[in-house]
């Protein structure tokens, strides 16, 4: 796929259901990503579920919301991209949550994923 300067790719992409209350959707946005110099991915959560940058690694340490806190949490989440991979920090993961109980099992999704050069 070629993206010229100014140009707009929307892209979908499945998320399975899960009974740990998160998925970690990173791997299957990358795999979305068209292999461009550079572009700015805005990802869309699925109804009912919130995005967060987060290390999963914290996830073990204890309940979701006190290690990830509710404000940390967005609809959207937007990630600068470079040849084809997003910027983010060490061992930071995309992950869905859940909007309710974020420990609670849901049923999945489609990520909204709009990718602009």
């Amino acid at each position: 796929c070629s993206l010229k300067p100014g140009m707009l790719l929307r892209r979908t992409v499945d998320v399975p259901g899960t009974a740990a209350g998160y998925n970690d959707v990173t791997d299957r946005v990358v795999a979305a990503l068209p292999p461009v110099p550079s572009a700015l991915a805005t990802v869309r959560a699925p109804s009912g579920c919130r995005l967060a940058l987060i290390d999963p690694a914290l996830l073990a340490v204890g309940p979701t919301c006190d290690v990830a806190p509710r404000r940390l949490w967005g609809e959207t989440v937007s990630l600068a991209v470079r040849d084809g991979s997003p910027l983010l920090p060490c061992s930071a993961r995309l992950l869905v949550l859940g909007d309710g109980d974020p420990e609670a099992s849901w049923e999945g999704g489609v990520l909204d994923v709009s990718i602009e050069a």
